[in-house]
């Protein structure tokens, strides 16, 4: 569970928390003050390189949907139902403040 981190002039260990929550596999940490927020959008927006594969990923999902097909490959990936619905997410979530 989350939790705030209120030494709010030590960016450093927001930082190094964030980081870990995130390793973690949490999508999003509380950010309490101001000078939290910038650290919190770096560490948990995607790059763009995970923006683009999500973006190739889903196209590819569309056209097979168009043919009537559930999955598709796609240089590797499998693509279903649940593996779009991440995609998506990291297309929509390039900002985790909502911005």
């Amino acid at each position: 569970m989350d939790r705030s981190f209120a030494v709010l002039k030590e960016t450093k260990g927001y930082r190094r928390e964030c980081t870990r929550t995130n390793d973690l596999g949490l999508p999003v940490r509380w950010a309490i003050h101001p000078n939290q927020i910038e650290i919190a959008n770096e560490v948990f927006s995607p790059v763009q390189e995970e923006v683009d594969r999500a973006l190739k990923l889903a196209t590819a999902y569309e056209e097979a949907e168009d043919k009537g097909l559930k999955v598709v490959g796609n240089d590797g990936d499998t693509i279903d139902a649940a593996s779009i619905r991440s995609l998506r997410n990291t297309m929509q979530n390039t900002d985790p403040m909502g911005r």
